[in-house]
């Protein structure tokens, strides 16, 4: 074995986009003793996602997307966008996500559709830090989840704003840590 095999993470900050935010929190919930704080960029305030949806709500934001991949990736990306996000930044988000592969996207994206966002806060203890971009910050979010969330509405772009503005984010997420 060589020692890069051998090598583990004993302690860390977990810092998730999006969907990663959510990831980030189940991650703390599984490993108490490794993860000491997640950090959500432009996550978990989208109370059209959280708390969990019923199920004819899932399927109701679901199956649109899963009948048309290509429209609905294509509607994510523009709900994200705001009115300073360059068109091409756009594009290329839009290819990416479409290149995920079907099934596998698809699942991720019904499994943060099933996620039980209250019940995963319940059980972890770590602190949670949200970036959210301000366009799209809804501010009932911190009224519902400000006790156990600590939500920073940030002035660096849309959904994607850790793409838009690189350094900016890196400066807030630094910030943060130890």
């Amino acid at each position: 074995m060589t020692a890069a095999m051998t090598e583990r993470i004993d302690r860390c900050t977990v810092v998730g986009h999006s969907l990663g935010g959510a990831v980030g929190v189940e991650l703390a919930r599984l490993h108490p003793e490794r993860v000491t704080h997640v950090i959500g960029l432009d996550s978990l305030h989208f109370l059209y996602l959280y708390p969990k949806l019923p199920a004819a709500e899932i399927e109701a934001v679901f199956d649109p997307i899963a009948r048309d991949v290509p429209a609905g990736v294509r509607g994510l990306v523009t709900q994200g966008s705001v009115e300073s996000t360059d068109p091409a930044l756009g594009e290329e988000i839009f290819e990416v996500m479409s290149s995920v592969r079907l099934p596998a996207g698809l699942a991720t994206l019904r499994g943060l559709l099933d996620w039980d966002m209250d019940s995963a806060l319940r059980t972890t203890s770590q602190p949670i830090t949200v970036f959210a971009a301000r366009p799209l910050y809804d501010d009932e979010a911190e009224r519902r989840y400000g006790n156990r969330i600590t939500f920073v509405p940030v002035d660096l772009g849309g959904h994607f704003f850790y793409l838009e503005q690189p350094e900016g984010t890196a400066r807030l997420v630094a910030a943060v840590l130890p």
